[in-house]
């Protein structure tokens, strides 16, 4: 796919984008209009709210339901991100020595200097590396 061809893909997209919105809030208005004097009563069980606009109740019903999936949605985030952290320190846990030792001109094997190997970066999506045969 071409550069041109992607920006025209993407244009469309953000036409679609904003029709979408603004069928929304042309539905949203004609609710507003038509139910404009539309009173409500709610029983809470322990108290009962009367005459209430519908119009209101339902724009804070849509608020208190966007608030409640925004904290569901932290909630889940830090969940995930605590399963990825962990997994990552169980991958840190070494089965083998991370250590090799330094090559260097003045290397004397009585007293060797270690260096860590970075841990290798694992893609969590993907398959297992295959193991070595034995030697």
């Amino acid at each position: 796919m071409t550069e041109v061809e992607e920006r025209s893909e993407g244009k469309s997209r953000d036409w679609r984008r904003i029709l979408a919105v603004g069928l929304l809030i042309f539905v949203a208005a004609i609710f507003s209009f038509l139910n404009a004097d539309e009173r409500i009563a709610i029983n809470l069980g322990f108290v009962v709210l009367y005459r209430l606009s519908l119009v209101g109740v339902v724009f804070s019903v849509f608020l208190l339901g966007m608030l409640t999936m925004f904290l569901f949605g932290l909630r889940h985030d830090r969940a995930i991100r605590e399963a990825l952290r962990t997994q990552s320190y169980r991958q840190a846990i070494p089965t083998r020595p991370l250590t090799r030792p330094v090559s260097s001109p003045a290397h004397n094997p009585a007293q060797p200097e270690y260096a860590l190997e970075p841990p290798r970066p694992q893609r969590f999506l993907e398959e297992p590396p295959e193991p070595e045969p034995p030697a």
